[in-house]
């Protein structure tokens, strides 16, 4: 089974493998990348720690692998708070209110096009948004990202937990630094990055797991480059190959889980 989420953070790996591990008992191997370029991404997004998702947790015995990660305990309190609210609106279902904005969204639906545009407008505005705030600072697909102490920190907590849980669970973890584009300089402080894949290793091998470094894997010509950050046309890709490399990629991950 494959579980891919776009940009995902280790805090939203750490949910995944708790849930889904507790849903199926027979996961005997994971197969986690570990990127240095998400370790700035931050919390859990709705559509991963649904109410669901976050109550199943929160009532079994795994919920301790949270205590220590501000971010999820954040989500239990955010979906205990919704839940009470919940309650406490069900009282204005079939309202006046209610029955008249429905009434007057399915008008306004039938006869405006551009209502029934919404999510594509939104999507459009706060892209342009993006890319002007990009245009106006100067930032481009080169330009250094430099990490989060407070927000690395959450996530490196989560990696922390996972190796615990995939002990406790005795199940197998294969952890691998993914392919980074190599013929140019990638736009990582290069100091922090051989910093933070040194600590990975050290903390995967501590922990009995599997440790992978595949960041010189994929050969420079199965990169390409994509639409610019700040504006029109395009610009080196640094993180996305083309098909044979990932092909290559999972060739090499899957020869190393046969073993």
């Amino acid at each position: 089974m494959g579980i891919s989420y776009p940009n995902a953070n280790l805090q939203e790996f750490l949910f995944t493998i708790i849930y889904f591990t507790n849903k199926c008992n027979k996961v005997k191997q994971i197969v986690l990348p570990v990127f240095f370029d998400d370790m700035r991404e931050d919390k859990i997004r709705d559509d991963i720690g649904n109410a669901n998702a976050v109550n199943f947790i929160a009532q079994g015995k795994d919920s301790s692998y949270f205590s220590n990660i501000l971010s999820i305990s954040n989500l239990k309190n955010k979906k205990a708070t919704e839940s009470a609210i919940g309650n406490d609106m069900k009282a204005l279902d079939a309202t006046a209110q209610e029955i008249s904005e429905k009434f007057l969204d399915s008008i306004v639906r039938t006869y405006w096009a551009v209502w029934n545009k919404r999510p594509d407008t939104r999507g459009t505005l706060f892209n342009d948004l993006y890319k002007f705030r990009n245009s106006m600072l100067g930032i481009k697909a080169n330009t250094k990202r430099k990490m989060i102490p407070g927000v690395y920190k959450e996530n490196y907590e989560a990696l922390l937990d996972i190796f615990k849980y995939c002990q406790a669970k005795k199940i197998e973890l294969i952890v691998y630094i993914p392919p980074l584009r190599n013929d140019v300089e990638p736009p990582y402080d290069m100091k922090a990055y051989a910093g933070f894949k040194k600590e990975v290793e050290k903390d995967v091998l501590a922990s009995h797991a599997i440790f992978m470094n595949l960041e010189n894997l994929v050969a420079a010509k199965y990169w390409g480059t994509k639409g610019s950050t700040s504006g029109t046309g395009s610009e080196i890709d640094f993180m996305h190959f083309q098909e044979p490399g990932h092909k290559l990629i999972a060739d090499t991950i899957f020869q190393r889980c046969k073993k």
